[in-house]
């Protein structure tokens, strides 16, 4: 989260593009087991969606590919994460400053009001941060003591020469993360954003990914939040 922030860049300031991407959502036909190996056979009905580089929106050096399914009552997310060498900070818990690490975020504006948004975030440990924002940025204290009810497992995927990269899965209630928004029907759209912040070797070298690049060092900023379609 504050590993990309730029102070001065509102919800309202020119983001250099117009047109923001859209996923529909599948539903999954089949169990789920949060165990950070998305291989249940309910995945291959999701349509993949790979990351582009936050700020200019080309490809970046370490490609993520992102999934989302949906059943009556969770919302499933899936990234792999391809990465020479993960970094996970030990010691980190539930709710730490894990975006100081190395982590992939789902945010979510399901009323697409602007306000009332609702951020994940999972590390290659398995170390999750959930927190509701009442508007932009608003008290990250308070905004992260709600508990989402998430779920959530990573797996690191080391071979003979080194780290390959790293995959997790998340599974959220839709329930407890909607908010203000009805519960989605069928062609139902909620806005949203994937991210993932990678720091190269360890060398203070920070990559955004995103789903919707803000075009800026925001990933909280909303009017650049693409479209979840149910």
């Amino acid at each position: 989260m504050a590993g990309c922030r730029d102070p001065q860049a509102g919800p309202g300031k020119l983001s250099g593009a117009d047109r923001l991407p859209l996923y529909r959502v599948a539903r999954a036909e089949g169990p789920i087991e949060i165990d950070g190996r998305p291989d249940e056979a309910a995945w291959n009905a999701a349509l993949q969606m790979p990351l582009v580089d936050s700020l200019g929106g080309q490809p970046p050096r370490l490609p993520t590919v992102a999934r989302v399914l949906r059943d009556e009552r969770h919302l499933f997310v899936a990234f792999d994460c391809r990465d020479d060498q993960v970094f996970v900070r030990p010691g980190r818990q539930h709710d730490d400053p894990i975006w100081e690490d190395e982590v992939v975020e789902v945010f979510l504006d399901p009323s697409g009001a602007g306000r009332d948004q609702v951020e994940i975030e999972v590390s290659p440990a398995g170390v999750t941060f959930d927190a509701r924002f009442e508007r932009r940025r608003s008290d990250l204290d308070r905004a992260r003591a709600w508990e989402s009810g998430v779920v959530a497992a990573a797996r690191i995927d080391r071979g003979p020469s080194g780290d390959r990269g790293w995959t997790a899965e998340l599974r959220l209630p839709i329930e407890a993360v909607r908010g203000a928004a009805p519960p989605p029907r069928s062609g139902s759209r909620w806005r949203a954003n994937l991210f993932r912040m990678e720091t190269h070797n360890r060398a203070g070298m920070v990559e955004g990914q995103a789903f919707s690049p803000p075009y800026r060092g925001d990933f909280h900023a909303l009017d650049r939040f693409g479209w979840l379609v149910f």
